[in-house]
Order: structure tokens, then C-alpha cells, then sequence
């Protein structure tokens, strides 16, 4: 009874393959996330003014904001963490991809479950044909969500926020998120057995006090929100 409440998972990783060579669904969701979905986000922050908007779609790596910044910030009048305000919000889409990504490999799932909406990963021998929490989906719900979120507040409510406040939220709700849900999630490593907290716990909890304390700072020293440039003030 319990297996006809679940869902059986059975999708080919791969969206097709040409002899050895072979395009798998989480290659795609994982560029997708990058580009065009956080490209356009992160884009559409800015208003084309000189050079600004070409290398405000240029989302990656940290080190390159410092970079960007250290270019760009004085001229039109935005900081480091201005930059990484905004950069969140498309990274919440990314990371919703990714777990997706990993839906599709059949990986990365959670632990047995009675619920009805257990996934039976048929391609993961490791399931023994029993339901697991699609720990992936709540993960891919939660980055969604709090993608959502952060990006009605940018949109409706930066001219009240102050610097830093994007970022600390970010950093709080997702690492939270990712903190409960690694309750439920099937360990990664054999050293992880017996464990208290798993390694992914431990891992969040000094991105939760920074964001904890960036929400602190923000409130009594954070300056306002929207970036004011030299030409015209950019939302």
C-alpha cells in the first residue's frame, strides 16, 4: 500500500545520447539557471547608462564583483555589497534549477517516507523500490520562493530598504531552509552516519549568523538601497 501512494520516478537523466557522448538534464538546468534566466534577471536591474549594463549581466563568480566594483562602483555610485543585493536574487532561480537537475539524475534525495508524495527512485538501486522524500522539489520550491520574494522587494520596496538587508535575508532563509531539509535528507557520506548535525548543517550555520548580523548591521549603519549614480539614480 505504501508504494501505490508514491511516485515512481523512472526519467533518463540523459535527453539524448550519440554513442558515448550524451547531454544529461541536469547540464541544462544548470546553464539554464546561469544563463539566460539569472543573465536577464541581473540585467534587468540595470538601465543602459555607458557600460554599465553589459557588465551588470556579468553574474558569476564573487572575485569578479570585487573586481567589477573596484571598476565600476565609484563612477556610478554602488558598493560591494549593493552589487551582491542583487546578485542573490538570480542565484535563488540558479539554485532552484540545479536541484531540479538533480531530481532528473535521481540523486541527492531524502529519507524514507510514508507520505503521499514519496518518490521511488527506480533508477537509484540504493531506494530498494521504497518512497523517499523528493527532498530536491523542497529545496527547488524553497530557492523559488525565496527567489520570488527578494525580487518583489527589490521591485517594490528598495527605496525603503537599506544596504545589506536583500543579502542578509538571503542568506538566513536559504541556508535555514537548507538546514531543516537536511533533517529529512539521506546522508552524503559514510562519515556523516550518527552524526548530530550533518556536514551541510554545520556548513550553514556561519552563513545564518552572517546573515543574522548583515541584517543587524544593515538596520543601524546600512546606507540606502538603491544605487545613486553620477548620471541618475538606478534602481
Amino acid at each position: 500500500m505504501l508504494n501505490l501512494l508514491a511516485v515512481t520516478w523512472d526519467v533518463n537523466p540523459f535527453i539524448f545520447t550519440i554513442g558515448d557522448f550524451g547531454i544529461r538534464w541536469y547540464s541544462l538546468f544548470f546553464v539554464a539557471g546561469i544563463f539566460p534566466i539569472g543573465y536577464y534577471i541581473m540585467r534587468s536591474f540595470y538601465k543602459r547608462e555607458g557600460g554599465l549594463a553589459s557588465h551588470g549581466g556579468a553574474i558569476g563568480v564573487l572575485l569578479a564583483m570585487w573586481w567589477y566594483v573596484h571598476k565600476y562602483g565609484k563612477k556610478y555610485g554602488f558598493g560591494y555589497i549593493q552589487i551582491i543585493d542583487r546578485l542573490v536574487i538570480p542565484v535563488c532561480f540558479a539554485g532552484m534549477m540545479i536541484r531540479l537537475g538533480n531530481l532528473m539524475n535521481s540523486e541527492i534525495y531524502g529519507t524514507c517516507t510514508d507520505l503521499p508524495w514519496g518518490f521511488i527512485f527506480v533508477r537509484d538501486p540504493w531506494t530498494d523500490g521504497l518512497p523517499h522524500h523528493p527532498t530536491q522539489i523542497y529545496e527547488a520550491l524553497s530557492y523559488c520562493i525565496l527567489g520570488l520574494i527578494l525580487l518583489w522587494l527589490y521591485r517594490t520596496r528598495l527605496d525603503k530598504l537599506h544596504t545589506g538587508t536583500i543579502f542578509g535575508i538571503f542568506l538566513i532563509v536559504l541556508f535555514g531552509m537548507r538546514f531543516l531539509i537536511e533533517f529529512i535528507k539521506q546522508d552524503q557520506s559514510a562519515f556523516e552516519a550518527g552524526m548530530v548535525l550533518n556536514m551541510g548543517q554545520w556548513l550553514s550555520v556561519p552563513f545564518i549568523l552572517t546573515g543574522i548580523m548583515l541584517l543587524i548591521w544593515s538596520a543601524e549603519k546600512g546606507a540606502p538601497a538603491a544605487i545613486q549614480s553620477s548620471l541618475k539614480p538606478l534602481r
